[in-house]
């Protein structure tokens, strides 16, 4: 098996992953209870792009964020009950600013157990993305607790 070296919680740890779940590895739900998504939107520009990954860095969600050219990228880990929010900007690229949104859910992720999101010692008022959290409309429409690295997380 591989060994890789994990930031987790400002601590680095060994983890032993294995390559295949014929190899031992736990499913994610087994582990942790969370699903991975790679999201790629083909953004109006390339600034447009830069602009929205730099909006989403802070995210705790966010393993990693970037762009080439005009789209952006993101890989986030979420938990499993929140698998409406990865999916809901493909459903609606707009409300990112996109022209497209691809998603792929990796339901069979391999990780080491003690993944948590990143979320900072400060809460903040606002979610590191921007969104205010209160005024969101998907709150009541999918009983969303808003974002774990605000005061509002609820």
């Amino acid at each position: 098996m591989p060994d890789y070296r994990l930031m987790l919680k400002g601590q680095r740890i060994n983890a032993r992953v294995a390559s295949s779940p014929a190899m031992g590895a736990k499913r994610a739900e087994e582990v942790s209870g969370h699903i991975c998504g790679v999201l790629v939107a083909t953004m109006p520009s390339a600034e447009e792009a830069c602009k929205t990954a730099r909006a989403m860095s802070g995210c705790p969600y966010v393993i990693a964020t970037g762009t080439t050219g005009n789209k952006f990228c993101n890989v986030l880990v979420v938990p499993e009950s929140k698998r409406w929010w990865l999916e809901y900007p493909q459903r609606r690229p707009d409300i990112i600013g996109a022209k497209r949104v691809s998603l792929t859910v990796i339901d069979e992720l391999l990780v080491p157990e003690l993944f948590e999101e990143r979320v900072s010692g400060k809460k903040l008022d606002t979610a590191p993305c921007g969104a205010d959290c209160l005024e969101c409309p998907l709150r009541e429409e999918f009983d969303c607790h808003g974002c774990p690295a605000t005061t509002r997380y609820v």
